[in-house]
């Protein structure tokens, strides 16, 4: 599952968690200063804009975090196959 996160998934969160920020910055005008851009990752009146840019970096670092941290494909197709022949020498002897 990480290895498929890696491979199809993460470049996908990270376009889309780009465009998020970049939707921020630009709508509905162009932020002044970093102030005005950090108060606007708001929902309503009920959820503050800390939490809300706190959820987003959790989220993404959920998903980021496996998938960076996992084998690549190819030590993985390394270890089935030296697991393969280490299980057929011991059957020979």
């Amino acid at each position: 599952m990480r290895l498929r996160l890696r491979h199809n998934h993460l470049m996908a969160i990270g376009v889309v968690n780009a465009v998020s920020v970049a939707e921020l910055f630009i709508h509905p005008t162009r932020a002044a200063s970093c102030a005005e851009f950090s108060t606007r990752p708001h929902v309503g009146e009920m959820i503050p804009p800390w939490f809300a840019a706190v959820t987003a970096v959790v989220c993404l670092g959920t998903a980021a975090i496996p998938g960076l941290t996992c084998t690549s494909a190819e030590e993985i197709e390394d270890w089935s196959v030296h697991s393969h022949r280490r299980r057929v020498e011991v059957d020979q002897d």
